[in-house]
Parts: C-alpha cells; sequence; structure tokens
C-alpha cells in the first residue's frame, strides 16, 4: 500500500505548477510512502526518515480522523471547498487502484508539525538519496532483466535508475533480456558495440550478479560519475552495484557473446577496452 498524506496550500500549489515553462513544484507538508515499510516526511522543504511503526500508528490516527471518502482526484485548483488549503490524502492499494479521502486540513497540519518534532534532525542530500533509493534483497531465485553502467549527468538530467527509459542511449552500457533473447549494448572507447548474448550463458551471469549485490553500491552518484545498478523480477526492483566491477561483468559476457555490430558513440568519453577477468 502506497501512502500520501499532505497538507497543501492549493493557491501557492496551483500557481507553482501551471506556469509554462517552469519545473513544477511540490511545497506540501506531507508523509509519503517511498516503498514498502519505508516512509519520508517533509517538511518546510526539509526532509525526514519516519520508522516504520512511527509512520504506521499516524497513518492509522489520520483515517481514524478522515471524514469520508469523495471520488476522483484533488484538483489543480487554487480552492477546495471554498478553501485555500487542503488535506490531501490518497491510497493506492496492491492492485494499483486509487482512494481519496477528506480531512480537516488544520487538524491534520497539526498532527505533521508533532510528527516532524519526533523525528530527528533532517536528512542532507546524500542521506536522502540512499534513503529513498535502499537496496532491497536480491532472492535466491530471480529473474535477471537489466544490467546497466553509465555516467550520471545529474538531477536536472535523471538516469535510467530513477526514470527508467525504454531504451539505453549511446552513453550507456547495458545487458537486458526481452522476450527471451539477451542483447548487449557495450561502449568501448568511441565506439557503441552491440552483441547477441547466448541465453545458455544466463546461469552464469546470474552467479556472478549475485557477487556483485553481495556489497552493493549507495544510491547517490556525483554528477559525471559512473553508476552502475541491475534490476530483476516481476516488479522491475533496482540494486546499485560497484560500477568498477560490473563494467568488468559486461565486458565479459562481450567476450562469450556473438558481435553482431559497432558503430561510433554520441559521446566519445573513453571506457576501458576489455581485458577483464570476471568470470572464472
Amino acid at each position: 500500500m502506497n501512502i500520501y498524506i499532505g497538507y497543501r496550500n492549493l493557491a501557492s500549489y496551483f500557481q507553482e505548477n501551471s506556469t509554462f515553462g517552469k519545473a513544477p513544484e511540490n511545497h506540501d507538508q506531507r508523509l509519503t510512502t517511498i516503498k514498502d515499510g519505508v516512509y519520508l516526511l517533509t517538511f518546510n522543504d526539509r526532509s525526514y526518515a519516519v520508522s516504520k511503526d512511527a509512520a504506521e500508528r499516524f497513518i492509522d490516527e489520520v483515517f481514524r480522523q478522515c471524514q469520508n471518502e469523495h471520488r476522483g482526484f484533488f484538483p489543480l485548483e487554487p480552492s477546495f471547498h471554498g478553501k485555500s488549503t487542503a488535506a490531501v490524502i490518497e491510497k493506492q492499494d496492491e492492485r494499483g487502484r486509487y482512494s481519496y479521502f477528506e480531512m480537516d486540513d488544520e487538524i491534520l497540519l497539526q498532527m505533521l508539525t508533532e510528527l516532524k518534532e519526533k523525528c530527528g534532525d533532517p536528512l542532507d542530500e546524500r542521506t536522502l538519496i540512499n534513503y529513498s533509493y535502499p537496496n532491497p534483497e536480491l532472492p535466491e531465485e530471480f529473474e535477471l532483466r537489466t544490467i546497466c553502467h553509465q555516467i550520471y549527468m545529474g538531477p536536472n538530467t535523471p538516469s535510467p535508475s530513477v526514470v527508467q527509459t525504454a531504451f539505453p542511449d549511446k552513453n550507456t552500457s547495458c545487458f537486458q533480456i526481452q522476450n527471451d533473447k539477451a542483447s548487449l549494448q557495450l561502449q568501448d572507447g568511441g565506439n557503441t558495440l552491440l552483441y547477441e548474448v547466448p541465453m545458455e550463458l544466463l546461469s552464469d551471469i546470474k552467479e556472478k550478479v549475485r557477487e556483485l549485490c553481495l556489497n552493493p553500491a549507495e544510491a547517490y552518484v556525483n554528477a559525471g560519475e559512473y553508476e552502475s545498478f541491475i534490476r530483476f523480477g516481476k516488479k522491475d526492483e533496482r540494486i546499485f552495484t560497484d560500477p568498477r566491477k560490473t563494467l568488468s561483468l559486461l565486458q565479459e559476457i562481450a567476450s562469450r557473446s556473438v558481435f553482431v555490430s559497432s558503430s561510433v558513440s554520441a559521446s566519445s568519453s573513453a571506457v576501458p577496452s576489455f581485458g577483464s577477468a570476471f568470470f572464472s
């Protein structure tokens, strides 16, 4: 279940999110679900970690205070029920269906204020990113989808680890499985090399992925540095991995695959040449 519980200044929200050419903003005082059992409180644009027990007690109390459920969603309007502020309460169930609830907004603001006072210090940027993108456990049996290695371009151009793109760009080395076929795009110097990967390699590849995930990397990456991650399972979960070891694995997969084609990369940033021995 995903939760969004927020106190919203509707007039400010409307102005900030309806200006053409301006990035949307959200200054709600809010408690949100990051992932199962991980909650984040944002108050006056500062972020606080909230324990699972404290968040669940807060959520239970909020729903006891809810007056009724309403249809639709909170509209992008400067007022709601004749007021410029509102309690915005949204719940998404396991099947992805949303429900919306009404509550006295001043009571919710007081509850959010009290919750903030029980939290520790606000999170700095690095801690916030690592908290917001936690690495899950890799199960013993898993369906591998992607192994990716790329340069993180910064928050204004989010990488596929945060906003996943349909196809990797030419600055990315990426192994992926689609429709029971495996392929690899690898950067080697200024070239983009494409390979067909034999499916019989998959068991070996998964063993090396297990090794990568024994010591996962943090989510925080400085702009211009390499980041790597694997994606797996029906929910397409992501685990960040050591970039150097991940590139070594991709290079070794290439050495055991069928070369298809080569093209000049959009970027001339050099990637180390083949030569690792990640497979034993």
